[in-house]
């Protein structure tokens, strides 16, 4: 329950990063309303649908991935732990460099998905249907970006996909509070020091990361 909670704080805490990244798609979305305050919060509800979605879907891919390697590797002594620590290590780095303010940026070779789902994104975003703000949302959730990376990790750690899922989902529901309702804490944002939220965020993954490890740790120290 605590790993939930801590996950839904981060998603909350990252409405910076969202804000400065993402905050043109609810914007191209109530657009999309012909400033029709019912249709305008529709659309964001469905915008932000379609983004948690995504995010469901991408814990469920990557635990149940985990899930299917640990089954692999099950009677291969310490190769299960070695992932573990592996995850571990990754979320600490992700967590380190956002504390020094250097994950928030793009990823070379992942270049090419984001020029093809923005593309994707710009033409939903000039098409007047019930069903494009919907598919802004699923197709943001599928934007490279480092902080979810570090959430995608986490659940990959769970190796159950039913609580891969349940991370990404509270990850979700915390971001969507601020996509919904950017209009509200906008004037707010620049009251706040970015980097303090980008290190507190960093810090909650290293937790997860100490976590991790320490769980290894504990269960070859209680074989012996």
């Amino acid at each position: 329950m605590t790993s939930y909670i801590l996950t839904f704080v981060s998603g909350f805490l990252s409405f910076i990063h969202c804000y400065g990244m993402c905050g043109v798609f609810p914007a191209s979305v109530s657009k999309l309303s012909d400033e029709n305050n019912i249709k305008n919060a529709l659309y964001l509800f469905l915008y932000n649908l379609g983004r948690v979605l995504s995010y469901v879907f991408l814990g469920f891919l990557v635990s149940f991935g985990s899930m299917k390697f640990g089954a692999l590797v099950n009677n291969i002594k310490y190769i299960s732990d070695i992932f573990s620590i592996i995850i571990g290590v990754l979320m600490a780095f992700l967590g380190i460099k956002l504390i020094f303010g250097k994950a928030i940026g793009s990823i070379g070779f992942l270049n090419p998905l984001y020029e093809g789902i923005i593309y994707i994104i710009n033409i939903l975003s000039n098409t007047k249907s019930i069903f494009s703000p919907f598919l802004i949302g699923v197709f943001n959730g599928l934007l490279p970006c480092p902080i979810v990376y570090g959430f995608l990790l986490l659940a990959a750690l769970s190796k159950n996909p039913i609580q891969g899922m349940l991370i990404m989902l509270s990850f979700g529901m915390g971001t969507m509070i601020t996509m919904f309702s950017f209009g509200f804490v906008s004037k707010y944002i620049t009251r706040l020091k970015h980097q303090a939220v980008y290190k507190l965020i960093g810090l909650i993954l290293i937790y997860f990361s100490y976590e991790s490890i320490a769980r290894v740790y504990m269960s070859i120290y209680n074989c012996r």
